[in-house]
């Protein structure tokens, strides 16, 4: 039995843009190497199509950010030098969850994030011991709490409040601890303040 396929004007547009940016060289969707200032995102194809097709589209997932294990940085940074995001989190936490639904998934946060600092996502209650940056970080019990892991007190100079975030220099040397709940335009300037020390 043959299967007819419709495809939608959206759709359509969206294999164009595909095609012709493949046909052209190469492919600058967000996640690949470009040249400055030819990057198309997902997103902004996805929402042109919708604008000029009317129709929903549903043909390319949703770009995210590439979180690194903490272990990664190190050997990320033997190929290329960059500052490093560390959200410090931890799986109980209501306005760390917010922020993974909400400005994690900016495309403006996502974007610079790739092209600027390498990110990782930590769990503060980790129970692993940890080698970075020359030292080892193992989990302490907390008693009546679920206890921390080291390298969680280490990077939010043993304050322990979530979501923390941590930037690490090329070094990977702490150079500033912003805590609390940020939307995507307070956390972008926040990130671009930072990249420009």
């Amino acid at each position: 039995m043959k299967r007819k396929f419709k495809l939608g004007v959206g759709t359509i547009l969206v294999l164009a843009v595909g095609f012709i940016i493949s046909w052209k060289g190469g492919s600058c969707f967000s996640g690949a190497e470009c040249s400055s200032g030819s990057e198309i995102s997902a997103g902004k194809v996805v929402r042109a199509a919708q604008f000029l097709g009317g129709g929903s589209v549903a043909v390319l997932p949703q770009a995210e950010i590439k979180w690194l294990s903490i272990q990664e940085v190190e050997s990320n940074m033997a190929r290329e030098k960059r500052k490093v995001f560390v959200d410090v989190y931890t799986d109980w936490c209501g306005w760390c969850k917010k922020m993974d639904r909400t400005t994690f998934l900016d495309e403006d946060i996502i974007d610079y994030l790739r092209v600027n600092y390498y990110s990782v996502k930590f769990n503060a209650e980790s129970k692993e011991e940890i080698s970075f940056a020359n030292k080892t970080f193992k989990f302490v019990s907390g008693g009546g709490s679920k206890g921390y892991n080291q390298l969680a007190a280490a990077l939010t100079q043993g304050q322990l409040s979530y979501p923390s975030f941590a930037i690490l220099d090329e070094n990977l040397k702490l150079i500033k601890v912003i805590r609390g709940y940020h939307d995507a335009k307070q956390l972008k300037k926040v990130l671009v303040s930072q990249l420009e020390k």
